[in-house]
């Protein structure tokens, strides 16, 4: 009996022995009660080894390496004690400290509130990218935190930290995307081709539904995204009769918001090559604005008027995932990045410049589907014209009020203002504006085929919402398909929780020994006593 309660207490503290080397959280905890302090931090990058992934709790352990100055950091760089996790103040935040501790290897950073307004006052939760031009989730290997608030235990000497997180589901897209696994959310995005083909190649045409661009561009006040839906319809209202003959066809995307996360997610990758440009309209026709093209070859250079080839560093994107990459940038602004920002009544004395934009455009795109440079003869043999008064009025409804004369005339009355994001179409949680554009589409890619009642599934055209669950844009059945989520989705993630504290040391292993020991001597002594007691 002796023997047998002898091994067990050396079992015992065998068992508590190994917990202790793997710095086990809930020993301490149990046993100890070391814990320094505790806070939340949040996960500004993962990688393919992320914590918590897909609603599993996982941890990681290990040494706090603080390295409050860049002195500091670099008499850490020239020892080998790598293997740990660094606390950095955040001020320090930046590509070249994270390409060092990329390049040593270690095992997560975690930087925090060094009063820096910098950095603070940014949202680390939905927008991170310390490297301007690159994709930062796909460069660096561990896990980067901020937590917002000073912690002044990082001073202790001997500290570990552990880190625990769970991810109930995907949330906004830009943090799939860091996962490399999204699929795309969007909300009331729309997609569609302008005429159905057979061509080989064809090119994608897209804009913006709200104050997010999804090339992350430099995107002015909510209220000016107008001048991009504007000059798309335009653009394709103009290009319509005249793709016969074309050897190009055409795709357009209205994209809502979070939506950018479809063009860079791995999916929509594989089918790049079908693309040979991707155009995306910013805001265009006002005092700033932007046009970018990203695409296989050059855009022709003989480009009209105001659109100029820029020399600016390209702005980053969820297409720079895209094997092709960034060809070109082009804008018609030199004002672009100045931030003079207001709404687009304020901008209406510019409005001239609209019909100058469409025409730019129209001539760019022309040379690229027909594969021609001679755009002036190209013009006379397709009779092109360019209705300013039309484009004018189309902007004046979607700037002013979507039950405009002009609406009512074209598409029928719509319901609601343009600020509007309530389900008032059928169960379908669809916007007064992507309704006045889907219908506005929709008379578009019907236009010259039939005359009063359109049937809107017409194969001349297609224009569609994306649904509620996520696939990509698939075009590989010669058409545009695809679905999304909720655009104004939260991002799922519960905050990290990091923990502190400090090793036991060989005095407390001592103390548990003796603790547990003389807790089982006691249990045996009183059952003894009550067995002996029975037997009287």
């Amino acid at each position: 009996m002796i023997e047998l309660l002898l091994l067990f207490f050396l079992f015992y503290c065998y068992s508590e022995k190994i917990d202790l080397k793997k710095n086990r959280l809930d020993v301490v905890k149990d046993k100890l009660n070391n814990v320094i302090d505790s806070t939340t931090a949040y996960l500004l990058l993962n990688n393919d080894k992320m914590i918590g992934s897909y609603g599993r709790k996982k941890l990681i352990n290990g040494k706090v390496i603080h390295l409050p100055t860049e002195e500091e950091i670099q008499i850490w760089k020239k020892s080998n004690d790598y293997n740990g996790i660094l606390v950095v103040p955040d001020h320090l935040l930046d590509s070249t400290h994270l390409n060092l501790f990329e390049q040593l290897k270690v095992q997560g950073v975690v930087f925090y509130d060094s009063n820096s307004t910098h950095y603070v006052s940014q949202d680390y939760r939905s927008s991170f990218n310390p490297n301007a031009s690159e994709v930062a989730w796909k460069k660096y290997t561990y896990p980067i935190m901020f937590t917002p608030t000073s912690i002044v235990y990082f001073t202790q000497n001997n500290g570990y930290l552990q880190i625990e997180d769970e991810m109930l589901a995907d949330g906004d897209s830009e943090i799939c995307l860091r996962r490399g696994m999204c699929q795309p959310i969007g909300g009331q995005s729309l997609v569609g081709r302008l005429v159905e083909n057979h061509l080989s190649e064809s090119i994608l045409l897209s804009a913006q539904l709200d104050g997010v661009s999804i090339f992350r561009d430099a995107t002015p006040a909510h209220e000016q995204i107008v001048s991009g839906e504007a000059t798309l319809l335009s653009v394709l209202e103009t290009l319509r009769p005249l793709m016969k003959g074309a050897k190009k066809g055409i795709d357009f995307g209205f994209f809502e918001g979070e939506t950018f996360g479809n063009m860079g997610s791995k999916t929509f990758s594989k089918s790049n090559d079908s693309y040979s440009h991707i155009i995306h309209f910013g805001p265009l026709g006002l005092t700033e604005g932007s046009l970018f093209v990203y695409s296989k070859d050059q855009v022709p250079q003989d480009i009209h008027k105001r659109i100029v080839n820029k020399t600016n560093e390209y702005p980053h994107c969820a297409l720079s995932s895209f094997k092709n990459g960034i060809k070109m940038y082009l804008s018609d602004h030199e004002e672009l990045y100045k931030g003079n920002i207001g709404t687009h009544q304020d901008y209406l004395p510019y409005i001239t410049e609209l019909c100058d934009n469409i025409e730019s455009i129209t001539q760019i795109i022309l040379q690229i589907i027909f594969n021609r440079s001679d755009i002036e003869t190209l013009q006379k043999e397709l009779e092109i014209q360019y209705d300013c008064e039309k484009y004018h009025r189309l902007y004046h409804c979607l700037a002013y009020d979507l039950s405009c004369d002009y609406f009512n005339e074209t598409i029928g009355i719509i319901q609601g203002n343009s600020n509007s994001y309530s389900s008032i179409y059928r169960e379908t949680k669809i916007t007064p504006r992507s309704k006045a554009i889907h219908d506005y589409l929709n008379r578009i890619v019907t236009m010259g085929v039939c005359k009063e009642e359109c049937d809107t599934s017409i194969k001349n055209g297609t224009v569609t919402y994306l649904g509620s669950y996520g696939s990509d844009i698939d075009i590989s059945k010669n058409k545009v398909v695809g679905s999304s989520g909720d655009a104004w989705t939260e991002s799922n993630w519960k905050q990290v929780k990091l923990t502190f504290y400090q090793p036991r040391t060989f005095g407390d292993v001592t103390l548990i020994t003796l603790g547990v020991g003389l807790t089982l001597m006691t249990i045996i002594a009183f059952f003894t006593v009550i067995f002996k007691l029975n037997l009287l």
